[in-house]
């Protein structure tokens, strides 16, 4: 049998007491690591929100706020002040990370505007509306096209005061696409268009067509617009206020 000195057993013993040490070390600080990825990722699933109000704030008329989605840390990123007031629909996200909405009343004309806003709340307005050349009052929100620009109705305004369809680039390029004559492709939209996998847009108006009682209709990206149903209001319903919704 091989005989150990003493001295050798201790500094065995020494040498299996500094390797639990080490382990435990090892172990404390995967554990602590561990911890932390986990909080790390409670924090990143706690999702921010954007969203807006229609009315009140500082300065009466709306407001842009943000929230977590546990309910914490709401603000207000922005109040609506002279460039446009009462924003009805929601906001929509660009390409280029900056959300982008309207507001139906307010701005230069009175008549609402088109902005984009920074998650931190800086708004940048791209356009004005203007009536009687552009369209008035939009209802609904913004919807993206395949090309990457933004698609929209106003419920009024426009050549012959029926609202317009128009489009607007996310550096605020604005076109009027379609003015709208109520009695061949009806007349005051409020909801927003729809875009399908053909690339054409989707839609509804409050009154006009046929029968005087709306309309559903595509157009496409350029403006030829296609009514495809004149309500009837007894028939087939009446007055519609929302939008479509793919099936």
């Amino acid at each position: 049998m091989l005989h150990v000195s003493a001295s050798v057993k201790d500094s065995i013993q020494t040498i299996f007491l500094n390797a639990q040490i080490i382990t435990k070390r090892s172990l404390i600080t995967l554990l602590l690591i561990i911890n932390l990825l986990i909080i790390t990722s409670f924090l990143k699933a706690q999702d921010t929100f954007l969203g807006l109000t229609s009315n009140g704030g500082p300065d009466g008329r709306g407001t842009a706020f943000s929230i977590k989605n546990n309910g914490n840390n709401f603000s207000i990123t922005h109040a609506f002040a002279d460039f446009g007031k009462n924003p009805n629909g929601d906001l929509i996200q660009g390409d280029d990370g900056d959300f982008y909405g309207m507001t139906i009343y307010g701005g230069t004309y009175t008549y609402g505007s088109i902005f984009k806003v920074t998650s931190a709340g800086v708004i940048t307005i791209l356009h004005q509306f203007n009536s009687a050349i552009d369209g008035a009052n939009p209802y609904g929100e913004l919807t993206k096209g395949n090309d990457g620009n933004f698609y929209g109705t106003t419920s009024s305004g426009g050549t012959h005061s029926n609202g317009t369809i128009f489009k607007i680039t996310p550096t605020g390029t604005f076109t009027v696409i379609t003015h709208l004559t109520s009695a061949t492709d009806g007349s005051n939209p409020r909801g927003h268009l729809v875009l399908a996998p053909d690339g054409n847009f989707y839609g509804c108006t409050y009154a006009g067509g046929a029968f005087g009682y709306g309309t559903i209709f595509k157009v496409t990206a350029t403006g030829t617009l296609t009514v495809l149903h004149s309500l009837s209001s007894a028939a087939d319903g009446a007055n519609c206020y929302g939008s479509l919704v793919r099936g």
